[in-house]
């Protein structure tokens, strides 16, 4: 009974995985129109506390902001190495050493004054620009390059 619910759960969680991953793919499809924006700190999505940017981006004079580079999945650990190059090589899958971090995370003085530790600031520094794709049907859908 126990194995029988196990694989229904593990089946569950594939199906889910796939879902995210065809919207994903559906995401980078409808967004086709291009901005350039800025980096204005960390996000409240990390991997073991690497904060994730937090870009700021205008479309028709309408002001809007997306996190990201995304990846599909984090590994983090002491002593994992970053597995970040350049913008243009980003990973599919993140690796970075584990980044303490104190304060509450959903606050953005914490974030941003954490956001240098993680590996991902030094490819994506604050008051840089960013590449941004954006759905022209709803900008709000977007994802940073």
């Amino acid at each position: 009974m126990l194995a029988y619910l196990l694989a229904i759960i593990c089946a569950l969680l594939a199906i889910l995985c796939f879902c995210i991953v065809l919207l994903r793919r559906d995401n980078k499809n409808r967004c086709t129109a291009h901005v350039v924006g800025t980096v204005t700190g960390g996000s409240k999505v990390h991997y073991g506390y690497n904060l994730l940017p937090r870009c700021a981006y205008r479309v028709n004079g309408t002001d809007y902001e997306v996190t990201g580079p995304r990846f599909e999945y984090g590994v983090t650990g002491p002593s994992v190495q970053s597995n970040l190059t350049t913008r243009e090589d980003l990973p599919r899958t993140f690796k970075g050493r584990q980044v303490t971090f104190s304060g509450n995370i959903r606050s953005l003085h914490y974030r941003d004054l954490h956001y240098h530790k993680s590996a991902l600031s030094e490819l994506y520094p604050v008051g840089s620009e960013v590449d941004i794709w954006y759905d022209p049907a709803d900008p709000r859908n977007a994802y940073v390059q």
